[in-house]
């Protein structure tokens, strides 16, 4: 009973309750393959007769010698079998009206997912950045809320719409989704009042997003570095050669692309 106090997430209630058991055997499972890592070991070099010593002072060293004896793989196959009853959890939990319980499971989700990438699924070997961004779009992207009655709107923009438009085309550079960016840049060019020489600006500007080089798990590091830094100096020129003088918008969104800008004024500007 006090344990229950302590947990929200236990009590009497059958779908909590199989979530407590669910995920215990998740984390037995765990144990399991550390174990079977060690005991393999110990069969192997068979240490214990070797050092003279206990099996459990030889299993305790083993621990200590094996500080992460599970793969990248296993572990992030086990979190993700416990992320999945987690998110079972928040369903059920928001279909019976237990909208804290919901919350709660959502939070952890969210925490949990975070701590996933950076320690289980990132290869050592290789950035991060590609795994958080896919994060960040699924936990921060508001663009299926906020992109709909804007499309509606067009051919004809009032002033707040567009803004609204800049301001989320804005977030999707920043979160690193620049081809969602040319998408929404793309929009923007089918405005009826649309200059010529605004709409040729907003072209160029779509299709530098457009084909900013993205990094792909299993690519080379150094050749994408390559590719990026040319995509970047094609970048610098164009502003710096006056492709997009006269157009604000476009001209803070191309800021972006060069080193050491100030994503924060970037924001105050836009937002």
């Amino acid at each position: 009973m006090e344990f229950n106090k302590r947990c929200p997430l236990v009590d009497s209630s059958p779908h909590k309750r199989n979530f407590v058991v669910e995920s215990a055997t998740v984390f037995l499972s765990v144990q399991a393959e550390v174990a079977s890592l060690i005991i393999s070991i110990y069969i192997i070099t068979d240490t214990p007769q070797v050092l003279n010593i206990t099996n459990n002072e030889y299993l305790l060293q083993a621990r200590k010698a094996i500080p992460n004896p599970l793969s990248s793989t296993v572990a992030t196959t086990l979190s993700r079998q416990y992320r999945a009853l987690v998110l079972e959890l928040c369903g059920t939990l928001k279909d019976a009206g237990d909208a804290t319980g919901a919350e709660l499971c959502t939070n952890l989700d969210f925490v949990w997912n975070f701590c996933e990438i950076v320690f289980f699924a990132a290869h050592p070997e290789y950035p991060v950045l590609p795994y958080m961004t896919d994060w960040i779009r699924v936990n921060f992207d508001t663009s299926g809320e906020i992109l709909p009655p804007l499309l509606n709107a067009l051919p004809t923009l009032n002033p707040s719409e567009e803004e609204a438009f800049w301001s989320l085309a804005v977030c999707q550079v920043a979160r690193g989704s620049t081809y969602e960016a040319a998408l929404i840049v793309e929009h923007l060019m089918g405005v009826a009042t649309r200059s010529s020489g605004d709409r040729l600006k907003l072209e160029l500007l779509a299709e530098l997003l457009a084909k900013m080089p993205v990094w792909r798990v299993g690519e080379g590091v150094q050749e994408f570095l390559t590719y990026f830094q040319g995509w970047q100096d094609e970048a610098r020129q164009r502003i710096n050669g006056g492709a997009f003088v006269g157009h604000e918008q476009c001209t803070l969104i191309a800021m972006v692309f060069q080193e050491n800008i100030n994503i924060n004024f970037v924001f105050k500007k836009m937002v």
